[in-house]
């Protein structure tokens, strides 16, 4: 459960608010994926299941704290001190009332208290919407997408069954078959197919994202904002006014223009797992398709705009 309660943390904190304009310092560069999967340890499975040394679990969870997440500061107590009962119950939320004792449970509870106190009750019943009531992956990336392209003063995307439909195919395509054309620095790449009939609608060119994303635990619908997010986050790369073909390698901003590509309607989203090497591989198409390239770049000033300040 303290797994759990963090995991909204971090949901509340890096899935809901806007990403930041300029990379800024902080706990700005600890990002969604970061929180769950990688930095906080008190998201580890073993934690829960109370195995290892609680004190060290304590420092560790602490230090993080500390830093990403001074404003919960309230909650470090109940590190200190893992057996304390928490000061507000939120046992219905959590589904913990049956279940007894377990390290770090005031933590938990906290956790969700300060959500609470922060971000308001309607914050809170989101995350028990987002617990009770999960969206599909597809609506959950579509959703995330469509947020993306809104700071941006870009037309939402619609959810199309021909691109889902290929999309799916493809991805279990590739989960089948292992085969990734990938740059061994990164964990995501265009794969570039111009030939490929399943790459054409209407008579016209699909765009796609692909990436190859590692479980770590994750639920299906935190994959798929960790991936959106990925893509998204390349804007860091992009050089403005807009891409000239020299100002910024293609390979670092292609998800992120496709992402944000405004003349791209339509998206469809497919989704495989690897039992084998316990990742996911995810792929989108979109319609038009994004990333154009003309001999003046006009389709990227026209098509990749700033943010709406």
């Amino acid at each position: 459960m303290a797994q759990k309660a963090a995991q909204a943390m971090c949901w509340v904190e890096k899935a809901i608010p806007p990403p930041p304009v300029d990379l800024g310092q902080g706990n700005k560069l600890l990002c969604f994926d970061d929180c769950y999967a990688y930095q906080m340890d008190f998201l580890k499975n073993e934690y829960d299941d109370f195995e290892g040394d609680v004190k060290e679990i304590a420092e560790s969870i602490k230090e993080k704290m500390t830093k990403y997440f001074p404003e919960y500061s309230k909650c470090i107590q109940f590190l200190d001190e893992p057996e304390k009962s928490p000061d507000v119950d939120y046992s219905t939320l959590l589904e913990d009332a049956d279940g007894g004792e377990y390290p770090f449970r005031g933590f938990a509870h906290c956790l969700l208290e300060m959500v609470e106190k922060l971000k308001g009750n309607e914050t809170l019943e989101k995350v028990k919407e987002r617990w009770q009531s999960p969206k599909s992956v597809e609506q959950t990336m579509l959703d995330r997408q469509n947020e993306f392209r809104a700071y941006r003063g870009v037309p939402p995307f619609t959810l199309d069954p021909e691109l889902t439909k290929r999309a799916s195919n493809w991805a279990e395509h590739m989960s089948d078959q292992h085969r990734w054309h990938s740059d061994i620095h990164s964990r995501y790449m265009s794969v570039v197919k111009p030939d490929d009939p399943d790459l054409i609608l209407d008579g016209s060119p699909i765009g796609e994202t692909v990436s190859l994303e590692v479980a770590v635990g994750m639920s299906p619908q935190d994959r798929a904002i960790s991936v959106v997010d990925l893509w998204y986050n390349e804007w860091g790369f992009y050089r403005w006014p807009y891409y000239n073909g020299k100002n910024v390698k293609f390979e670092k901003i292609r998800c992120f223009t496709q992402t944000v590509w405004k003349s791209s309607t339509k998206v469809g989203y497919g989704v495989s797992y690897r039992n084998a090497t316990d990742d996911f591989v995810i792929v989108a198409f979109y319609h038009p398709a994004g990333n154009i390239v003309t001999e003046d770049f006009a389709e990227f000033k026209e098509n990749v705009l700033p943010v709406i300040h």
